[in-house]
């Protein structure tokens, strides 16, 4: 596999803090396929060396941030990272960053640090990896996102690699983003246009988007996404206008959802290449249902 061309960007455009500069640093040298000898617990370790509260003092630095803030720029640039990062021809580099998160969480620690009125434990509760993620997915501008312009070509690769992403958090029971996978799952089968609107006609950018997302979800986190049974997430769960059911996650929106990749597959509006990755997840989801019960019978 040859290099990941990975980059850090700053909201200004200007020069990044130092501490958010060796963060990228670290995760670009040991994502990259050359790199063999840095394993994940040393990776975390070398992250958690950068923490404020374990850092030694740069050379003129006044004073050293709040806990707080340097998670905030930790998980930004690991978000970075991650939407970088090919989630299917780099498969291996975004497998190695999944195990850099669940070493990052298992590295012995007993201390604590205030985050939002309570106590997080550093690392073990991954403190504000959660919010990092939701408000990642909440910046996400869809009508640019459906445009099939070939500038935007890399932010829809964005999406896709940071779904891949989250699923493998998810699975690996590193971090439950089973949320993010309702809104995906969401956006691309229960939101089809009443046929009486002009919408319904012009369809097939959005699917094109959002269906290879869910899929995703379906491929690397399926299994853990109907294992974990119902749950409701209030208002984030809430469906998409063809889905009548309960909010949240359900095994009977499962199956709707698995109906759904049926139907798509067939669609008249979409690509060749999204119809067979519907194909595949609605086959996908049967497989692993079939397994379940196995397990169970």
């Amino acid at each position: 596999m040859s290099a990941l061309q990975l980059r850090l960007e700053t909201n200004d455009g200007g020069e990044p803090w130092i501490i958010e500069q060796k963060i990228f640093n670290l995760l670009n040298d040991y994502l990259q396929p050359h790199n063999s000898t840095l394993t994940p617990a040393a990776a975390a370790q070398e992250l958690n060396s950068l923490f404020p509260l374990n850092r030694v003092d740069e050379a003129g630095e006044a004073e050293k941030e709040e806990p707080e803030s340097f998670l905030w720029e930790m998980w930004g640039v690991v978000i970075q990272v991650a939407k970088q990062t090919p989630w299917k021809s780099a498969a291996s580099a975004h497998e190695k960053l999944a195990e850099f998160i669940k070493a990052l969480r298992d590295l012995p620690s007993e201390t604590t640090v205030p985050i939002w009125g309570s106590d997080s434990k550093i690392w073990q509760d991954l403190p504000l990896l959660g919010p990092n993620l939701v408000e990642a997915w909440e910046a996400l501008d869809v009508p640019t996102l459906t445009n099939a312009a070939a500038d935007r070509v890399e932010e829809r690769q964005g999406l896709q690699n940071f779904n891949a992403f989250e699923a493998r958090l998810t699975r690996d029971g590193t971090c439950d983003c089973r949320m993010t996978a309702v809104w995906a799952l969401k956006e691309a089968l229960e939101q089809e246009p009443d046929p009486r609107n002009p919408a319904y006609h012009r369809q097939g950018p959005v699917l094109d988007c959002f269906v290879p997302v869910a899929a995703e979800w379906i491929s690397i986190a399926g299994q853990a996404l109907l294992d974990g049974g119902h749950k409701d997430y209030g208002g984030a769960g809430d469906g998409g206008r063809l889905w009548k059911g309960k909010r949240g996650f359900s095994p009977e929106r499962w199956q709707f959802w698995k109906e759904r990749f049926g139907v798509i597959s067939e669609h008249e509006q979409v690509s060749d290449e999204t119809k067979q990755v519907a194909r595949e997840a609605k086959d996908r989801m049967t497989k692993i249902e079939n397994e379940s019960k196995g397990m169970t019978g």
